[in-house]
């Protein structure tokens, strides 16, 4: 499992990720429509306090490579107790 710490010093770069066996629908979604082939995202934000997951820690990646119909890349937080990072 990730932890927070680690993605403190990745933010602004592109990092491959991918679900923890206990990650959720949700979570595994994300990465499998928005990561393009490798599970790649750039780590935008880090929080140890995201509203949104309860006060749980998560990250804030943007998509690197979407297709032409959209206008901008997909953002979003993901949990850091259901990610690790790969590369």
């Amino acid at each position: 499992m990730a932890t927070i710490a680690q993605f403190e010093n990745l933010v602004g770069k592109t990092v491959c990720i991918r679900t923890l066996r206990s990650a959720s629908n949700r979570t595994r979604a994300r990465i499998r429509e928005r990561g393009g082939s490798d599970g790649s995202f750039v780590v935008e934000s880090v929080s140890s306090n995201v509203p949104a997951f309860s006060g749980l820690s998560g990250i804030l990646f943007r998509q690197t490579s979407f297709n032409a119909g959209n206008r901008e890349p997909w953002r979003g937080w993901l949990l850091v107790e259901e990610i690790e990072i790969v590369s």
